[in-house]
């Protein structure tokens, strides 16, 4: 069997095929391919149906990668057309192209529903008065932006209520900064943060807190109200049947506040997203990693907590115990920019603080001890504890993809 790939100069020469896959093929007919295994340069195993083939080719796939295939001509030796590619990293790459435009932090939205105007601490030094505390006390609940509310509410009573429901499921993501931050509400952020949606529907695991799930329903429930009741002269069918059919096109200004909704909520949406394919495992390195944003709500505004956890292997085949270690990067009033890297090797965990204003960095420094005992009662033995002033150096940026997202080629 011969499969010619579109690629100029591949293609890919095949072992007899059994009798029982050429009957059933047709000239013209699309099959998918997967790759099983390469030897060396040459040679590989498809899979096409249940029939595995040997492939002797220089063609550059890895085991899992899918090919599209197109029958040209049944005979034997049998010859196929490779039509297509579907790489993981393709994927990825489309999904970041799609996501880096519009994302920005879970935050904004947040302040956008709630109609608060948040401060940060990166242009000046706090006030003294601020005092240490980290996350400055605020509201135990966030209420919704009062014309936010009166804008979904003229909606269809069904419509409107849904919203509401979804744009509650959202403001309920923040953490008071009035209640004490522990470690089981980090896990609870972190499970409902988004990573693991898609795995948990595979699961048939409830996600009704999951961050991502309750913006992929408000998405939904919102664009329809805002699609064009025409396109090209021709009446879209939105719906299947004439009496969901909305009774009136929504007024300018409501129309307005929803559009800016949809554009926060895509947003929000795309950096979650974002947080997803940097977590996602490589081949190519010994270590995993999974970040998400926690919103911290106060009396200023909500900000986000920015949360890495790292695991990480030795190479070899001794690989032992990991090695873990969470980044925490934060910009609140009362501090300023701070990031801090806590690292657990066995039972041994070190950690370093830097913060940007002087002042905050000497609290930081006399809060160590404190910190050194939590940790004892933890039963974690401490090592170095430090904090200094210095640059804050953020990584809660998009991850880096090792390929380019421009195709420099025309």
């Amino acid at each position: 069997m011969y499969i010619t790939d579109l690629i100029p100069g591949t293609a890919l020469t095949f072992d007899k095929a059994r009798p029982g896959l050429l009957e059933n093929l047709k000239s013209g007919q699309l099959l998918q391919a997967r790759v099983i295994s390469t030897e060396g340069k040459t040679s590989l195993i498809l899979r096409v149906g249940n029939t595995d083939v040997a492939a002797k080719a220089d063609i550059s796939v890895r085991p899992g990668e899918k090919l599209q295939l197109q029958v040209l001509r049944v005979s034997n030796p049998l010859e196929l057309l490779v039509l297509g590619r579907a790489r993981k990293e393709d994927a990825q790459i489309r999904a970041m192209r799609s996501a880096l435009p519009r994302q920005h932090p879970v935050s904004r939205l947040l302040n956008h529903l709630s109609g608060s105007a948040p401060k940060t601490g990166s242009s000046a030094a706090p006030p003294a008065e601020a005092g240490i505390r980290l996350f400055p006390a605020g509201s135990a609940g966030a209420v919704v932006r009062g014309d936010i509310q009166n804008a979904i509410l003229k909606i269809s009573p069904g419509t409107s209520d849904k919203i509401l429901q979804q744009v509650t499921r959202i403001l309920g993501n923040a953490h008071s900064g009035a209640e004490p931050l522990t470690a089981a509400r980090i896990k609870q952020a972190f499970l409902d943060s988004g990573l693991f949606l898609e795995s948990n529907l595979v699961s048939g695991n409830a996600v009704g807190t999951d961050l991502k799930a309750s913006l992929v329903r408000l998405l939904f429930q919102l664009r329809p109200l805002l699609q064009p009741p025409q396109s090209g002269g021709r009446q879209i069918d939105r719906h299947a049947h004439a009496d969901q059919q909305p009774a009136n096109p929504l007024p300018a200004n409501i129309g307005r506040m929803l559009l800016e909704l949809l554009a926060q909520t895509e947003g929000a949406l795309s950096r979650t997203l974002l947080h997803q394919l940097a977590s996602l495992p490589r081949e190519d390195t010994t270590q995993q990693l999974w970040q998400f944003e926690l919103p911290i709500r106060h009396q200023e505004g909500t900000h986000d907590l920015f949360v890495r956890f790292s695991r990480e292997y030795k190479s070899g085949e001794d690989k032992g115990e990991p090695r873990w270690s969470v980044r925490l990067e934060f910009n609140f009033p009362n501090m300023g920019p701070v990031a801090t890297r806590l690292t657990l090797q066995d039972d041994t965990i070190s950690g370093h603080f830097t913060a940007q204003h002087l002042e905050s960095a000497q609290k930081l420094d006399r809060a160590m001890p404190v910190l050194t005992q939590a940790f004892l009662r933890a039963g974690l033995k401490p090592g170095s504890m430090t904090a200094c002033q210095g640059e804050v150096i953020r990584e809660d940026q998009p991850v880096r993809f090792p390929k380019p997202l421009l195709d420099e080629k025309a």
